[in-house]
C-alpha cells in the first residue's frame, strides 16, 4: 500500500493525500481520523474535507472537482442518492463517492444475538442496477398486494428519516435477503461493509434465507455469496435472456422468494 501525500504552498492552507492500495479506505479512515483530532483540537479552527468526483472525467484527473464530505452525508439523510459534478456536469452516485474514500458505518451491523422478530423480504442491490430493482418490484408486486410478504429496499426510505437507522432496522428484521449481483454490486464497498456482514452472519445462525440473483457475469466465486444457491443460474444472468426468458426467469425467481417467506 503506498500513501503519497502532496501538500499545496502553505498560503493556500490545503493538504491533499492520495491513497493506493487494496486497502486503500481504512488507510484513509485512520487519516480522516487522526486529522479530525488534530482539528478539533483547535477550539475556532474552521476546516472543509473535500471527497474527489469520480466521473468519468474525473477519475484520472490530476484536477477532478470536490464535493464537501458534510454535503455528501446530508445528501444521503436526504435520501438524494444523485449529485451533478460540476466539471462534467453529469449525476453522480453519492454512495459511490463515500464508498470510494470515505469511513464506513460499524453501527449498521446487527449482533445475532439480539432478540428480533424476522418477517421481511430485504433487497440489497447497487444503485447501479436501479433498472434491476424495478423489474423485480413489478414482479414481486401481486404478492405485496396480496399481502404474501413485506419487501423493504432503500426506497421506501421517506425524505429526513435517518437513513442510517433505517437500513438498520430493515437488516435485523430481515427473514430473506434477496441480492442483485452484478460487477457494480460487487464492487460496492458500503454493501461489503455494512449489509452483507450481517445478512451473511444471520444466515450461519440460521435466521435467514439468502437467494441470489445473477444480474450480469460476475467473479461472485471470490465472494462468501459461493457458498450460497443462487435463484438463477449464474451461466444465463438475465442480462443475457431475451424479453420473453427473462420475463419467465423473473416469474420463477418471485415464486422462490415467496417460498422462502413464512406464510
Amino acid at each position: 500500500m503506498a500513501n503519497s501525500p502532496t501538500c499545496n504552498p502553505y498560503n493556500q492552507r490545503e493538504i491533499k493525500v492520495r491513497v493506493a492500495g487494496n486497502r486503500k479506505k481504512e488507510l484513509l479512515a485512520v487519516i480522516t481520523n487522526e486529522l479530525d483530532k488534530i482539528h478539533n483540537s483547535y477550539e475556532r479552527l474552521k476546516y472543509q474535507t473535500l471527497v474527489p468526483c469520480n466521473c468519468e472525467k474525473c477519475k484520472d484527473s490530476q484536477t477532478p472537482y470536490f464535493y464537501d464530505r458534510n454535503v455528501l452525508y446530508n445528501s444521503l439523510d436526504a435520501c438524494n442518492y444523485q449529485i451533478q459534478c460540476q466539471k462534467s456536469f453529469r449525476m453522480v452516485d453519492v454512495r459511490r463517492l463515500i464508498d470510494d474514500v470515505l469511513p464506513t458505518l460499524p453501527n449498521l451491523e446487527v449482533p445475532i444475538s439480539e432478540c428480533v422478530t424476522r418477517n421481511q423480504v430485504f433487497i440489497s442491490y447497487s444503485h447501479q442496477d436501479q433498472e434491476w430493482l424495478t423489474k423485480l418490484q413489478k414482479h414481486l408486486k401481486p404478492m405485496i398486494r396480496n399481502q404474501k410478504m413485506d419487501v423493504w429496499d432503500d426506497t421506501k426510505i421517506q425524505p429526513g428519516a435517518e437513513w442510517r437507522k433505517e437500513i438498520e432496522n430493515a437488516l435485523a428484521a430481515a427473514k430473506v435477503a434477496v441480492l442483485l449481483v452484478s460487477p457494480d454490486f460487487l464492487a460496492s464497498d458500503f454493501i461489503a461493509d455494512n449489509e452483507l456482514p450481517p445478512l451473511l452472519n444471520a444466515a450461519e445462525a440460521k435466521g435467514l434465507t439468502i437467494i441470489w440473483i445473477p444480474l450480469s457475469f460476475s467473479s461472485y466465486e471470490e465472494t462468501e455469496i459461493e457458498k450460497y444457491q443462487s435463484a438463477h443460474p449464474p451461466n444465463q444472468p438475465l442480462d443475457s435472456l431475451n424479453p420473453a426468458q427473462e420475463n419467465k426467469a423473473w416469474v420463477d425467481i418471485c415464486k422462490k422468494i415467496k417460498a422462502a417467506v413464512p406464510q
